[in-house]
């Protein structure tokens, strides 16, 4: 690493469910990360979803679980933008989005309220 790259966040694994879209009052899609950081997320679109344009401003609702935020799992709600956009290759191949985080807050709740329709879908 040269003394002017910045360094990578962690990324981490994990594999959420989330729902994201492109605009407060347009409907939501859904997908499940391949990994998070605190930068960004890369996800994959739900079959039928399709994929955003690069540079597309995206708001996107996930729950984390407790081994990573620490308690009872918190919905996180992230603001952000495509980065990112890898169409599908085939098919049967769902699109890949990489998203930056620009603005998150933790909502924290029991798990009850966050299922039970409060912009959360958990598998």
């Amino acid at each position: 690493m040269t003394s002017r790259e910045v360094p990578r966040a962690q990324r981490y694994a994990v594999h959420l469910v989330l729902r994201y879209r492109q605009g407060a009052i347009l409907p939501w899609m859904h997908g499940r990360t391949e990994d998070v950081s605190s930068s960004g997320v890369l996800f994959v679109a739900d079959a039928g979803d399709g994929s955003l344009d690069v540079s597309t401003p995206i708001e996107m609702n996930l729950v984390m679980p407790p081994e990573i935020v620490g308690t009872a799992g918190a919905r996180v709600v992230c603001y952000g933008r495509v980065v990112r956009a890898v169409p599908p290759r085939l098919p049967d191949v769902r699109p890949a989005l990489a998203v930056t985080i620009a603005e998150y807050r933790l909502v924290r709740g029991d798990r009850d309220d966050i299922e039970d329709g409060h912009g959360i879908v958990r598998s």
